[in-house]
């Protein structure tokens, strides 16, 4: 009995363990999501990334934005001159097809220039410039914090505070009007 129960805990330990193990071959990028600690873990980029970052750094250098259009080029599976969202729009993982809202990402938005979804020919040849107004620190190249969209600061007009937040308001510099709501 012993035997049958260290052998059912040995399989379970190695299948578990096997699992971890696995390497995901290619350049991996280190990240703080799921895993252990420290393990490096390959998360699919959105085609548009892929095909513009051509030496996977995970940066959009000059260079890279100057050859923007050729780039862009290679996801036209149909050779139709243009992107459509099924071309450039990025799979999930474990997503279920057509289960998806069409959402554009902040860099379809800015080469979407008309917002039909389509990267059409004349948004493709100037996708270098249309690339460029993404460098919000304007360093010539595009990192990763410049793609993802810009949460507003806090405070921003037309955020609302919650109710708990809410204070008296000043009549004058020296008192405070208390909260109305009763007698």
């Amino acid at each position: 009995m012993k035997k049958i129960l260290v052998l059912a805990i040995s399989g379970l330990l190695i299948s578990s363990l096997s699992t971890f193990a696995q390497d995901g071959g290619g350049q991996a990028k280190q990240h703080g999501g799921g895993g252990a600690p420290g393990t490096e873990v390959k998360r699919p980029m959105p085609p548009l990334i892929s095909a513009l970052d051509a030496n996977s750094d995970m940066t959009i250098d000059d260079k890279e934005i100057a050859g923007a259009p050729a780039a862009l080029k290679k996801l036209d599976k149909d050779k139709d001159g243009k992107l459509s969202y099924e071309e450039y729009r990025f799979q999930r993982p474990g997503a279920t097809e057509g289960a998806e809202v069409k959402r554009p990402s902040r860099m379809s938005s800015t080469l979407d220039t008309n917002g039909d979804m389509t990267i059409d020919e004349k948004e493709i040849a100037a996708s270098a410039a249309s690339l460029k107004k993404l460098d919000t620190n304007g360093d010539g190249k595009l990192a990763m914090d410049e793609l993802r969209p810009q949460r507003p600061a806090a405070g921003a007009e037309g955020e609302k505070k919650p109710e708990a937040e809410k204070k008296a308001e000043p009549v004058n510099d020296f008192e405070l009007k208390p909260p109305t709501g009763g007698k």
